[in-house]
Parts: C-alpha cells; structure tokens; sequence
C-alpha cells in the first residue's frame, strides 16, 4: 500500500461478523477476464485477448462518475459492433463514502484516489476467481515500469498498479492467505505504440485507428469546461502525450479531438489550464532528451524481472515520447 500510494499506512484487523445473503448481480463467466477502464490500454487489450482466446473476454470495470461510465459503455458498443454481440461485462460503482463507517467522521477532502485502483483489482480478481482463469491486466510496460519524467516527480501515479514490484508483491500477500493470486499482464515488456501496432496488426489500421481513438486517456478527465466542441482530451497531460506518442509511433491517424493540439505553442486554448499542465509537457521532453534513468527504471525489480528487458522497455517509451515532443 506504501509503495502504491506514497502514504504510510497503519492496517488493524477486527474480526466482523458473517453478512447476511444478499441478491446481487451475477458476475458473468467465460474463457478469458481482462481490466476495463476505458483506456486505450484495456481496449487493446480486450481486442488482443479476443483474438486469442477466439471469444470475447469478461469485461470487468469500475466506475465513479458519469464520464467514466459513458466512455466505458460507449467502447462496448464498439465492440459489440465489431464482434456481432455485446461482450460479457461487469461493473461496479466504487465510490467513497462522505464519512466513516463506525464511528461516523467526516473524510477530508482527498482527489488523488491513488489506492482506488487496488479495489479495481480486487474486484477484477473476483471474477476471475470465479471463472478460474488468470486475472489480464492491459498496460504496457512503460507505463508499468512508471519511470519518473524527473527527478521531483517520484511521488505515487496510478500506474504504479500493475509495476512489476506491485504485482509481485499482491500475488505473493495474497498467496499467503489463501486468496486468488492468478494476475497477468502480457504487456509487461511492450510500449503503448506496440500493443497499437498490434491491434492494427489484427484489425487494419483504419479500423484500428478508429476504435483506439474512441478511448479516453485524459489525467484531466473532463474538459468540457475548454469550450471545445466534442474534446475530451486536453492534449497536454502526461496521458495525452503518451497517447499521441502511440498513435505516432505506431502510425496511425489520430482521430481524438484535443483542447491543446499545437504542442509546439501549447497556450492559447485555455491559458490557466495550459501553463499548469505545460509542466508535464516540459517534464516529458526533459526526461525524451534525457534518455531513460537505468538507477529509476531499476528500483525495486523484483528477482524475476530482468534488469536489462526493463531498461529496454523504458528506452523505447521515451523514444516514442522523444518523437512527438522533441
């Protein structure tokens, strides 16, 4: 939870009593469950595993808010036109509560949600569990690997969720009580442009094109503020660099609409907005010349990751970013 979160955590256990039956909705079953955020990561995913498992995967997402829930559902009905039927799919609202169980106090206020997507595993893995087969979880290695743009920004990131230390240290806790460890990411050595290149690889690259544009990648989430009709993506956060750097290094047409799509003069479209995220931008073409930080990209590996695979994998990401940014 530390290393997920950057906060140091103290976890007491009380023993609770057992809950009552309750009627809720049955998980679905099928071959293959994959993570479902409606990131161009987990689309991908979804369209690689379906092409190996020769059937759609079980679909597992969690959501918070609306905009979440409308790009997930909207990805599905791509899907369920590309493949002639709607997916298997299991969502569940999590969402934080405005005060305590127990003892009733009010929470402070807190917009990271940095150990959310430890509940997003959790309930990945119970559908999994259910249908006795290992859990797929779609990042690539570059953003698993999460090597800081610069020295000031070591602090938590989500994608601290699937690093290989995470994921090794989760299977190895829940190993140990008994619970379901089968976790796979098979992205772990590929840059977000190779899992692109893949899915173009399967589908053709207009087809491609279309369908990954239609994901959303935004740190910002919500840029409806911009004014900008139809923009979803601000174009200048580290996610939309990392995404454009994809669809460029891939070679495919980018079809996302973003408030900021001029990176070489990114004020203008929304001044305040524009120079507080024009950091990431600067951090990005910082970290692209700097080439990768092999003591960073190497910290905390765990013994079944090779130095050298990993090093590899932060190299090309940063080339990728190289050439959109420099």
């Amino acid at each position: 939870m530390g290393f997920l979160t950057s906060d140091r955590w103290h976890l007491t256990f009380v023993r609770s009593r057992t809950p009552r039956p309750q009627d809720t909705e049955e998980a679905p079953t099928g071959p293959g469950v994959t993570l479902f955020s409606g990131g161009a990561d987990s689309l991908a995913g979804a369209l690689i595993a379906e092409r190996e498992l020769g059937t759609p995967p079980v679909l597992v997402s969690h959501r918070d808010w609306p905009l979440v829930t409308g790009a997930q559902n909207a990805l599905i009905a791509e899907l369920t036109d590309l493949w002639g039927h709607a997916p298997p799919a299991f969502s569940a609202l999590v969402g934080r509560s405005p005060t305590q169980i127990g003892s009733g106090r009010e929470f402070g206020q807190e917009e990271t949600s940095r150990a959310r997507s430890l509940l997003f595993v959790a309930l990945g893995l119970a559908v999994a569990g259910a249908c006795g087969v290992p859990l797929r979880i779609p990042e690539n290695g570059f953003a698993s690997l999460n090597p800081p743009m610069g020295g000031e920004r070591r602090g938590a990131l989500s994608t601290r969720t699937t690093h290989p230390f995470y994921l090794s240290e989760l299977r190895r806790i829940l190993n140990k009580v008994g619970a379901y460890a089968e976790i796979d990411n098979a992205f772990a050595n590929q840059t977000k442009a190779e899992m692109f290149a893949r899915v173009a690889a399967d589908l053709g690259a207009e087809r491609a094109s279309t369908l990954l544009s239609a994901s959303h990648s935004c740190a910002r989430g919500d840029v409806r503020f911009a004014g900008v009709e139809g923009a979803k993506h601000c174009g200048v956060c580290y996610g939309c660099l990392v995404r454009r750097a994809a669809f460029l290094g891939a070679g495919l047409n980018d079809e996302t609409t973003y408030v900021i799509e001029d990176l070489a003069t990114p004020a203008g479209a929304v001044e305040w907005y524009s120079e507080k995220r024009r950091r990431d931008l600067q951090a990005v073409r910082y970290a692209a010349h700097r080439g990768a930080d092999v003591a960073e990209v190497t910290r905390n590996l765990p013994a079944d990751v090779d130095p050298g695979t990993a090093i590899d994998t932060a190299t090309r990401g940063l080339n990728e970013l190289g050439a959109l940014v420099l």
